[in-house]
């Protein structure tokens, strides 16, 4: 798994790269006309651990394993970073009509002070409403300024990408659906939990169970369509399921997004098809991350 965790204390060092010099890096610049006209309102999420996950929800190990995949070695596909706690709005940045950035923002983040990457700091004004112009306001000076940190992200496994509350990540508990259709579950972990506590009859038990050790002597893992297939008709949910390692939460993740960009339980989730890496660029108020703005490469 390529996780980079960044503790507040590292920001520091960070900084002392470089950032403008990352390939294809350019700071973010734009008109007054231009921010209060092209942005467009998705959601909102609580992100209450103060710890925030960015990811591509295909890159943990188990997804890789299952799907036989290998996460890019020069980029990473998840990043961790403390944020300050509390609900996180999210919006589009639209130019000529399509997506080409997504916009984190703290619901508080109300006449804060910041500091730019060379310890200035500057009095910004936000108003948090989410559908009104003045609400981005504040995003002409916030851009104009040098973002405190930026790192690449690359979500070319599932092209998606999902922004949320760490202590959500790659959790299955936290998905919509008891079973995920394009998910694989691990076939020795559930073989295990079904001798233990099925629900099922003894006559649909041995069905699934031969299903599943045929899994074990094969691939290792069970297909989330074989096995709704398997159990559609015998009215019984079982959260077993979402309790053996499995690819679940991120195939919940990349069809909900697929559809349209959507709200996940404690983040958001949105397509990404293109395969070129992501920017983030992170901005702080009283010490504190408080606004993320993820740049799609070739938006400008």
């Amino acid at each position: 798994m390529n996780l980079i965790q960044i503790k507040s204390g590292k920001f520091a060092s960070i900084h002392k790269k470089d950032i403008t010099k990352e390939p294809g890096y350019a700071p973010s610049q734009c008109s007054r006309e231009f921010f209060l006209s092209s942005y467009s309102y998705i959601g909102e999420f609580l992100c209450s651990s103060g710890q925030l996950t960015l990811c591509d929800p295909l890159s943990d190990d188990v997804s890789c394993a299952a799907l036989g995949i290998t996460p890019p070695e020069n980029v990473p596909v998840q990043l961790q970073f403390p944020v300050a706690p509390g609900i996180y709005r999210a919006y589009y940045r639209l130019f000529n009509g399509e997506a080409c950035g997504l916009l984190l923002i703290h619901e508080n983040t109300l006449h804060p002070v910041t500091e730019d990457c060379t310890g200035n700091r500057t009095e910004l004004r936000f108003i948090p409403n989410p559908a009104g112009a003045q609400c981005m306001d504040v995003l002409e000076n916030f851009f104009q300024q040098n973002p405190f940190c930026v790192h690449r992200l690359s979500v070319s496994l599932a092209r998606c990408l999902v922004a949320v509350d760490s202590r959500f990540a790659f959790d299955p508990l936290y998905s919509l659906y008891e079973l995920e259709p394009e998910a694989f579950y691990d076939a020795v972990r559930l073989h295990r939990l079904l001798l233990e506590e099925s629900p099922y009859d003894p006559i649909s038990l041995k069905r699934l169970e031969h299903y599943v050790k045929n899994c074990m002597e094969t691939t290792g893992f069970a297909k989330g369509s074989d096995l709704i297939n398997l159990t559609e008709n015998l009215n019984r949910p079982w959260s077993g399921y979402r309790r053996v390692p499995s690819t679940h939460w991120g195939a919940d993740a990349v069809s909900r997004a697929h559809r349209e960009v959507t709200m996940i339980p404690g983040g958001i989730a949105c397509d990404y098809e293109d395969n070129t890496p992501l920017f983030l660029e992170l901005y702080r108020a009283n010490g504190r991350t408080t606004v993320l703005y993820v740049r799609f490469r070739d938006a400008e």
